[in-house]
């Protein structure tokens, strides 16, 4: 169940993130690039254990069977595809626009969720989301052609 959050629960979810992984989670980040009618880019940042478990349901693993690396960038590939689809479809219903290859990559260690609420990097306005009580944080910059 995914729903949107504040900045309050996402660093509340964050802080019991990094108990359940004692320590410093993982979190993966997912680039897509778009254009035609519209252009910009969509980035998605994931707890590692979440992206495990995200892909897990998506291949159809059984509970006490583990993704691999190639299997969760790939998934997470394409989880950001359809986010992103969705994302332009329901914002852009009559424009045509084209998805780059999704770019998969691991944060910086001590990356923080609350960090990317607030970036002013370019990466687009940030939105917190709870997928099922975990932290992820889902940015979009969207552009229209004139």
């Amino acid at each position: 169940y995914a729903e949107p959050c504040d900045a309050t629960r996402l660093v509340e979810m964050d802080e019991a993130l990094r108990e359940q992984s004692d320590g410093e989670p993982v979190w993966r980040r997912v680039f897509v690039r778009f254009g035609g009618d519209c252009h910009g880019q969509l980035v998605l940042h994931v707890p590692a254990l979440v992206a495990g478990e995200l892909v897990g349901a998506f291949i159809g693993l059984m509970p006490d069977e583990t993704a691999t690396e190639a299997q969760v960038a790939d998934g997470l590939g394409e989880f950001a595809n359809m986010v992103c689809g969705a994302f332009l479809t329901d914002a852009a219903t009559r424009l045509d626009f084209v998805l780059t290859r999704p770019e998969v990559t691991t944060e910086p260690a001590g990356w923080r969720p609350l960090d990317a609420l607030g970036a002013a990097d370019g990466e687009g306005t940030a939105y917190a989301i709870a997928i099922d009580d975990q932290p992820m944080v889902l940015r979009v910059n969207l552009e229209m052609r004139l």
